[in-house]
């Protein structure tokens, strides 16, 4: 019966009657595209009522943006646990956007694990939560390359990521970047970057 109320649109579209719903049947199918063709009046309600475990069953669903995207503020978690690696990519990236969880070495660690294309977005969104914590956070050649050529206009963190990394990671855009903009850098940054470059850059 429940079902096909649902389907027909019988039932009013608040949290109540979804957490009503998932209490006694889960996060079928049903409700999932009931809660997919309410969201904007969902959106609207209050969620107070909904049970963490139905939140963490929607964040690890089907629903993907910009469904998701549209939810995710009625999904906050007050103990958020769950493997990145059981939510979709792009659900993953919205959270990033949104700064759902915080930035912190483990996560990042986990991020690089499962989403490694994420790991530049999830570092740029928390520019100043990296940087506090670049001694625990691995790049590589790659990303590191990525974050100073792409921050160019952001020098101060274009100086500290090259600061902490360029001694081991350098590489030639780098280290022409460096003389370009006349970035300060150490003696093991200097001799890491005056090795890659030819002899026109030196």
């Amino acid at each position: 019966i429940w079902n096909t109320l649902l389907s027909c649109a019988k039932v009013e579209p608040t949290w109540e009657n979804v957490d009503r719903y998932w209490s006694h049947f889960g996060l079928s199918a049903t409700l999932t595209e009931y809660i997919i063709e309410n969201v904007d009046i969902l959106s609207l309600k209050e969620s107070t009522c909904l049970d963490d475990a139905l939140r963490e069953e929607i964040i690890q669903s089907d629903i993907k943006p910009p469904v998701f995207t549209t939810l995710l503020k009625h999904m906050r978690l007050r103990d958020f646990d769950i493997p990145l690696e059981n939510i979709h990519e792009v659900n993953v990236e919205v959270m990033i956007t949104h700064h759902y969880f915080s930035f912190t070495s483990e996560r990042y660690g986990e991020l690089s694990e499962c989403y490694p294309s994420l790991c530049e977005k999830y570092i740029l969104e928390n520019k100043k939560d990296f940087l506090s914590l670049m001694p625990a956070i691995s790049l590589d050649e790659d990303l590191f390359n990525k974050l100073v050529i792409g921050n160019q206009d952001d020098k101060n963190f274009v100086q500290k990521v090259i600061g902490n990394y360029g001694a081991t990671l350098m590489t030639k855009a780098v280290s022409k970047q460096i003389c370009d903009q006349n970035i300060p850098i150490s003696k093991e940054v200097f001799d890491a970057a005056w090795d890659i470059l030819d002899i026109n850059g030196k």
